[in-house]
């Protein structure tokens, strides 16, 4: 069980430096090294190429280690040491990483968002009306997500009023479909064709429709500041009750329970993963309380007793206890 749990990491993490690697390659092509000539004497020119690269590897610090990161870079660990101690290298850095960290929550997002759509064109009325426990509504439950297209709010909105009676308790998720979203900077062009989707897929538990989920399983591979707009993305839609976005926060915060040393990480930087872990406690009570769990109690006791303990385990996990 290990050594396949063993196996899986390095998979991932292999998976990770290859995309990594890949964006680093096509920012350094169109990167212009500045010239000497014409540049008095002990000012600053600029970054070299060089110096370029290694700013953009620090999106795969600490995976890549400083000493491989000079390799690549083609300079040492010394002089690199060096740049991390400047203004201007940690700027570039940060902006790597935002950068990239942008371009893998677009291209999770915008994935999951054309399912979305789909998914609507398919229901009868453009409107989906989920319970709390992401089951399709019914009559007789009085609780329930209404979620409707932005671009079909208007013309639905007399179906929208009446089905909001329906509900004792109720919200509605407006999800955006405007083109503009999907013409942001992501790796979806690097992915629309079979190989490459099967780089990604290939010995995982994921088919096509979990793209998304094979893209979150990455993140805990780069540096942490690549995770912030995961973290933002998963803040601002979970509470739209599309499945696909409640789940994503397991995926990207694998990484940082792996260990007793990164816990005590999550425990000392709670503004950048509050949100996540925030979440992902609730939405596991939300989870152990409901009523469904109680008929699973009474089909099979064992296998609620083994659902419970998986829940508590990773509740501990979690917040941080022992």
């Amino acid at each position: 069980m290990k050594d396949n749990v063993k196996t899986g990491w390095m998979n991932w993490k292999l998976k990770a430096g290859i995309l990594g690697r890949l964006w680093v390659a096509i920012q350094i092509t169109a990167f212009s090294e500045p010239e000497r000539a014409g540049t008095p004497k002990g000012e600053a020119i600029g970054f070299s190429r060089a110096k370029k690269k290694a700013s953009l590897l620090t999106i795969l610090y600490p995976t890549l280690s400083l000493k491989e990161i000079a390799k690549e870079a083609g300079t040492t660990e010394g002089v690199l040491r060096v740049w991390r101690t400047q203004e201007e290298f940690k700027a570039a850095s940060e902006k790597a990483c935002r950068d990239f960290g942008d371009m893998l929550a677009n291209t999770i997002d915008i994935i999951i968002r054309r399912q979305v759509i789909d998914r609507f064109r398919r229901s009868s009325h453009g409107i989906i009306c989920k319970t709390y426990d992401d089951r399709d509504a019914e009559d007789g439950d009085d609780e329930g997500v209404i979620q409707i297209l932005k671009s079909k709010q208007k013309e639905n909105a007399a179906a929208i009023k009446a089905l909001s009676n329906k509900f004792k308790k109720h919200r509605i998720a407006v999800i955006d479909d405007s083109e503009e979203l999907f013409k942001r900077p992501n790796f979806e062009a690097y992915f629309k064709y079979p190989d490459a989707k099967k780089f990604l897929l290939d010995e995982t538990n994921f088919d096509p429709n979990d793209l998304p989920y094979a893209f979150a399983s990455l993140i805990p591979f780069y540096n942490r500041l690549v995770l912030s707009p995961f973290i933002n993305l998963c803040s601002a839609m979970v509470r739209s009750g599309v499945v696909e976005y409640v789940a994503l926060p397991l995926f990207g915060m694998k990484a940082e329970i792996k260990n007793r040393r990164e816990l005590q990480k999550w425990r000392d930087n709670f503004t950048e993963v509050g949100l996540t872990k925030e979440r992902v406690v609730e939405s596991l009570i939300d989870d152990l309380t409901d009523p469904c769990l109680q008929e699973l109690r009474e089909k099979n006791e064992d296998a609620f007793n083994k659902l419970i303990q998986r829940y508590k385990d990773l509740l501990i996990r979690m917040i941080g206890e022992e």
